[in-house]
């Protein structure tokens, strides 16, 4: 049997963005607008369809991006933005729960 966290708990909002690619840990850059993050920022959530200078962005649910540095703890973690469109552990900032890692691919899952 498989785990899996696939629609589990799933909110995204629309945005205006520019350059932005799915993915992509962004932050509300100006009114209605999403960039992306940059290193060891916060991010409000994850992009996950561009369209006609429009993104819809996960703000509620789990993610797998692929994170640098140290991998990130299991439990209540803290996590910013790389600024490579993924994520590090960080010493400050908002707690995601961290499900999964895998060290191998340097990818974690988590949910925000």
């Amino acid at each position: 049997m498989k785990i899996s966290y696939d629609g589990l708990f799933d909110k995204c909002a629309t945005f205006m963005c520019g350059d932005v690619e799915e993915n992509t840990p962004v932050k509300v850059s100006e009114n209605c607008t999403v960039a992306a993050a940059a290193s060891g920022e916060e991010f409000c959530g994850v992009v996950v369809g561009v369209r006609n200078g429009m993104c819809a962005v996960k703000m509620n649910g789990a993610v797998t991006l692929g994170y640098t540095g140290s991998a990130p703890a299991l439990g209540f973690t803290q996590l910013s933005a790389d600024g490579n469109g993924g994520v590090t552990a960080a010493s400050s900032g908002i707690m995601r729960l961290v499900v999964e890692v895998d060290e191998q691919a340097a990818t974690v899952t988590f949910i925000m």
